[in-house]
């Protein structure tokens, strides 16, 4: 998937933390397959192959951790088994919870690419490098995303813009800022 401005294209990874986060969310375990344990996989990235078996992962919300014992597709969809999984029965219990890599275990990207959660916080100006504001957060649609921009002593106090080569213009993650031309009616 391209992304707006310096063509650098964007990775989703569930967080929206301003700070560097400890764990990114990669997808979701979603329900059982068959009865050995195996799990049925929504992964979140569209980082080709993020996981692989002997990954060790954590899921859910008390951060558990598990290694990946295998992970294939069937389609569009991932099954993922875990060691210690080894029935239907636990693999229900892992059912509808997140997955997530510590942060140092996501693999490097491209030079032209980016993860979402490095986009939170950065300073976003125009063209003459007047501050328009701070990316706060990122709304998905079903077209392109729309990036929300807190704007400090304003009356309506953001402005939303939608996230196309054309609006960004160019993404600076070592500066944490974003060049924006505003469209017309805003």
């Amino acid at each position: 998937m391209a992304g707006p401005g310096s063509r650098k294209k964007r990775i989703h990874t569930g967080s929206l933390k301003k700070s560097e986060p400890g764990f990114l969310i990669v997808g979701r375990l979603t329900k059982p397959h068959g009865i050995k344990g195996e799990v049925h996989f929504f992964n979140f990235s569209n980082v080709p192959k993020i996981l692989k078996p002997a990954d060790k992962v954590c899921i859910g919300e008390y951060f558990s951790e598990f290694e990946i014992l295998s992970i294939k597709n069937e389609g569009e969809k991932q099954i993922i088994q875990f060691y210690g999984i080894d029935t239907r029965e636990k693999a229900e219990k892992i059912s509808g919870q997140f997955l997530l890599l510590p942060r140092d275990k996501v693999p490097d990207l491209n030079e032209n690419q980016y993860y979402e959660h490095d986009l939170i916080g950065m300073i976003v100006q125009n063209e003459s490098g007047e501050k328009i504001g701070v990316l706060h957060s990122i709304i998905h649609t079903g077209s392109n995303d729309v990036y929300v921009i807190h704007q400090e002593g304003k009356e309506n106090g953001e402005i939303l813009i939608p996230a196309i080569r054309s609006v960004i213009l160019e993404v600076k993650i070592e500066n944490k800022s974003m060049t924006v031309q505003l469209p017309q009616w805003l």
